[in-house]
């Protein structure tokens, strides 16, 4: 207990350096390799260098070491266990891809028949399978081969997937249509099967959710228990809406023991932190440039975070290189109303 107050104590002390660099690389989301140290990033098809391309990054000074041309505009990238390999899906084409990333290369096409991929997972004990959803179905890809048993009927516009550590089950959301219904679903040796439905409404979402320690957290700060064996039940809120004006990109950070959020507040761009057991506010970095909407966040390491943000009255995103040195007090950002949270869109 006294070296974790004491861990906590230095991250709230003052930096003594802060920069913010922003490459205007029109990126759609972003991921931290702890295996390689590097950056791997999707870019746009507007993008004026790199175009539908995936893209390896320096996050410590923003220098573009590899890129690759890709066939259509990239979505979605999701590491694999052991960090060695990545999958990247499209926005309309119907294929996943996997890319060895010490060969920054493609090593893997699975052609998902005609799928609308919406959001897929990495199956956490075998980076070989993948869970992929497309909307009203859900199916299993193992060694590239489509598993016989699906689930399709009565289940619609499910956007996000997580799924459990131990690999035995997922939680399937509905984050485009009003009701945001949830879905728990049981993964077995030849594909999906159905487990139940929970209530509507549980966690509002654009459709962007993520996983910590097998609880289930989204850009609002909400905090579900899904997995357990009891009634899934909301575990917290953290009131990230009282301070975050439009999305947010955002992660949980194993390196701080803190969900990490940035978000614009007042059109300048922050880093907030609330507190991985206790869930309640810590504090914010100002990252001190304008900035709009935050879609993606990447923890590097306890000095450096990588964002991907749009800029107020900007039509293309930016990478945002964030690097602090040991600190500056976290401004605490007064509360304010979010109505879009409020009226639920």
């Amino acid at each position: 207990m006294k070296k974790l107050f004491t861990l906590l104590l230095l991250f709230i002390c003052s930096f003594n350096y802060a920069q913010t660099v922003k490459l205007n690389i029109d990126a759609n989301c972003i991921i931290f390799n702890t295996f390689y140290d590097k950056a791997f990033v999707t870019v746009k098809e507007k993008d004026s260098i790199y175009p539908n391309s995936l893209i390896q990054l320096n996050p410590y000074n923003g220098m573009v070491e590899k890129h690759m041309s890709l066939s259509d505009v990239p979505k979605s990238i999701k590491l694999t266990p052991d960090n060695k390999h990545l999958y990247l899906s499209y926005q309309t084409l119907s294929q996943i891809e996997k890319v060895d990333l010490a060969e920054f290369k493609i090593v893997e096409t699975i052609n998902v028949g005609g799928l609308n991929v919406m959001d897929f997972a990495v199956l956490p004990t075998n980076e070989n399978t993948l869970i992929i959803c497309n909307g009203a179905k859900v199916v299993m890809y193992k060694n590239g081969i489509l598993q016989p048993k699906q689930v399709s009927s009565g289940i619609d516009h499910l956007s996000a997937i997580c799924i459990k550590n131990d690999g035995s089950k997922f939680y399937a959301h509905n984050g485009i249509s009003t009701g945001y219904e949830g879905h728990i679903m049981n993964i077995v040796d030849d594909g999906i099967e159905y487990n139940g439905i929970i209530w509507n409404y549980m966690i509002p979402s654009f459709g962007y959710i993520k996983s910590h320690n097998d609880l289930i957290y989204n850009e609002f700060g909400d905090v579900i228990d899904a997995f357990s064996d009891s009634i899934p039940i909301i575990k917290a809120s953290m009131p990230v809406n009282r301070i975050v004006r439009w999305r947010s990109g955002f992660e949980y950070s194993d390196i701080h023991g803190c969900y990490v959020f940035g978000h614009d507040n007042q059109y300048k761009a922050y880093i907030s932190f609330f507190d991985g057991q206790y869930f309640n506010y810590l504090g914010s970095i100002d990252l001190g440039i304008p900035c709009d909407i935050v879609y993606d966040l990447a923890v590097v390491d306890v000095n450096h975070f990588m964002l991907i943000a749009l800029g107020y009255w900007e039509t293309k995103n930016s990478i945002l290189l964030y690097t602090g040195t040991k600190s500056k007090s976290m401004i605490q950002l007064k509360p304010k109303i979010n109505t879009l949270r409020q009226s639920g869109h």
